[in-house]
C-alpha cells in the first residue's frame, strides 16, 4: 500500500472513530462497525468507496447513526440491510454510506435488491454511496455497514 493510501486510511479510521463516539448507536455497536470498517478496508473492494472522499463525507458531514447487519442464506444481502435499517432511521439522513461484504457466492442481484430495500426507506432526495467487497471468509454470508450523515 501507498504512503498516502495508509495516510488516508488511518485518518479515516479516525475520523470513524471520532464520529461513532457521537452518533447513536447500540451497545456493543462502535466496536463490531470499527472491527469490520477495518476488515473491510484491508483489501481492495469490487465497488470502492474512495478513502478522501470517505474521509471528506465523514469530516463535512454529522455522522448521527450507524448500524450493522450480518445474515446468512437466501437473499442474504438484502436480509442484511434489513436487520440493520431496523436499528436506525435512515429516512432522515442526507447521505448514507454503504458497505457491503459477502463470500464469493454474493450475487450482485443480491446486493442491488439490498440497495433497493435501503433506497425505499431513505429519502428521495438521499445520496447514497456503495461500496461492495468479496471476501472468501463471508461463505454464505452478507453484512452491511450503513452511516448515516446529516
Amino acid at each position: 500500500m501507498r504512503e498516502k493510501e495508509t495516510h488516508d486510511k488511518t485518518e479515516v479510521e479516525n475520523l470513524l472513530d471520532l464520529a461513532l463516539t457521537m452518533a447513536e448507536l447500540k451497545p456493543g455497536e462502535k466496536s463490531k462497525i470499527m472491527r469490520s470498517f477495518r476488515r473491510f478496508f484491508s483489501e481492495p473492494a469490487f465497488i470502492d468507496v474512495d478513502f478522501v472522499e470517505t474521509a471528506q463525507l465523514l469530516r463535512n458531514g454529522r455522522l448521527v447513526r450507524a448500524a450493522l447487519g450480518r445474515t446468512r442464506g437466501i437473499d442474504k444481502a438484502r436480509q442484511a440491510a434489513k436487520l440493520a435499517a431496523s436499528d436506525i432511521r435512515i429516512e432522515e439522513a442526507k447521505k448514507l454510506l454503504l458497505f457491503v461484504t459477502g463470500g464469493g457466492d454474493l450475487e450482485i442481484e443480491d446486493t442491488s435488491r439490498a440497495l433497493d430495500y435501503i433506497k425505499a426507506a431513505a429519502d428521495h432526495n438521499c445520496e447514497i454511496i456503495v461500496s461492495v467487497k468479496v471476501d472468501e471468509g463471508f461463505n454464505g454470508e452478507a453484512e452491511l455497514i450503513i452511516l448515516c450523515i446529516k
